[in-house]
């Protein structure tokens, strides 16, 4: 009974918060390092992206600095195409991502703060087609998902790996989607509508029905709590204020 309530309270983010709450201070002793690398996906509004300068922006890369602000850290951003950065984290290029979905796969390869944000994802359809609401509706069905992305994960746990075609940014997947070329594509909802509203994509519809809501998190490699820490405290402090 007690270590099925551990595996809840691990799986629901109640870990996290309590692991916060008694070691961040003891934690924050003898943190040195002079910069952090920051990274994110260059493509993805209105979270993160480079904008028409090639600068970082987006809500992320304001969070991030308000955090930096609060905690006196020194951030270099690093954004790029998203396998690409997922890698950096892993092999220690990057020290932190502004955004990884938490999921209980991932929370085996990297520590997660507690979410900045939950977001919903959804299957997007061209006009005429039949309308697909839940993620069995995809079955048999050509599907574009960004790759490396917590969407692809899901297509996967349903077995849909034969039925994917892995594009860059979800950018792309609209694009081709609009272009005829597969049957769906799966997004999350604010990117989704940004790129439809921006490219005049007229000819696909978002659902309205979500199929994942995700909490998005900064996220470091397993065992690096205290640089963590310095995150979570911040994130804390500035949506307490």
């Amino acid at each position: 009974m007690l270590n099925e309530g551990l595996s809840i309270v691990m799986a629901n983010g109640v870990f996290r918060e309590l692991h916060t709450k008694w070691f961040s201070e003891i934690e924050a002793v003898g943190r040195g390092k002079s910069r952090i690398v920051v990274g994110g996906d260059y493509n993805y509004p209105p979270y993160e992206f480079l904008d028409k300068n090639g600068q970082p922006a987006g809500l992320n890369v304001d969070i991030t600095r308000a955090i930096a602000r609060r905690m006196g850290l020194s951030v270099d951003f690093r954004l790029g195409e998203w396998s690409t950065i997922r890698k950096g984290l892993e092999n220690g290029e990057i020290d932190a991502l502004q955004g990884l979905f938490y999921s209980t796969e991932r929370d085996k390869l990297f520590d997660f703060s507690l979410p900045s944000s939950m977001v919903q994802h959804a299957i997007v359809v061209r006009t005429g087609s039949p309308e697909l609401r839940t993620m069995q509706d995809l079955a048999g069905k050509r599907i574009l998902v960004q790759a490396g992305d917590i969407l692809d994960d899901l297509a996967r746990e349903f077995g849909y790996e034969k039925q994917l075609v892995a594009v860059e940014s979800q950018e792309e997947a609209l694009r081709r989607l609009a272009a005829g070329q597969g049957d769906c594509a799966l997004a999350a909802k604010l990117p989704a509508l940004f790129w439809i509203e921006k490219h005049g994509w007229r000819n696909l519809n978002v659902s309205a029905l979500s199929v994942l809501s995700s909490e998005y998190c900064y996220a470091v490699p397993s065992g690096h709590q205290e640089l963590l820490s310095q995150f979570s405290d911040g994130l804390a402090a500035i949506k307490a204020t």
